[in-house]
């Protein structure tokens, strides 16, 4: 019964959540290289990416990629505390955690592919994007009202997107 702990790293302290991680089941894995931190992942990840490789030698033409990153609270300014989603923490505010998750699946020719993708599959939007953005009469946003600030993202502001294309090999290294 091993305690967990998490890292503030607003106070640079570990935490312990009260949580306990019990080993009920004993394991082995053999450990076949080390790799460094890919540059998509950020230091303060919560947690570390696993990557794998497909076998070549597998009759699978068709390999299938998925991406998921848990976006970290993100500092906002002090004016944006009443948009929604927006939390304090310590006199301070913070946007929330968002899951982003892209999919694509590749079909494989000789000498070139053509491959079907999804991005955003969770449609996880930002709601107020625009801070102070009163509406006119007619129900649109008036940008030239002084209290118009468009300096207010701190998440996606598309949803769920799909995306469709070929890619082709001109020359391959001998």
């Amino acid at each position: 019964n091993t305690p967990v702990y998490t890292y503030d790293s607003e106070t640079h302290t570990e935490v312990m959540s009260g949580e306990r991680l019990e080993n009920t089941e004993p394991r082995t894995y053999t450990v076949v290289g080390i790799y460094e931190r890919p540059a998509f992942e950020d230091y303060s990840a919560p947690g570390y990416t696993a990557l794998t490789a497909a076998d070549p030698k597998a009759a699978d033409s068709s390999p299938v990629h998925c991406y998921f990153k848990l976006h970290k609270p993100a500092g906002v300014y002090d004016f944006m505390k009443d948009m929604q989603g927006i939390k304090e923490r310590n006199g301070r505010y913070y946007s929330p955690v968002y899951p982003l998750l892209y999919a694509q699946v590749t079909r494989r020719f000789k000498g070139w592919d053509v491959y079907v993708g999804v991005e955003n599959i969770t449609n996880f939007r930002q709601k107020d994007v625009i801070c102070g953005s009163a509406k006119d009469e007619h129900g649109f946003v008036e940008p030239r009202q002084a209290s118009f600030d468009a300096s207010c993202i701190w998440g996606p502001l598309m949803g769920i997107k799909a995306n469709v294309g070929f890619r082709f090999t001109l020359w391959k290294k001998a």
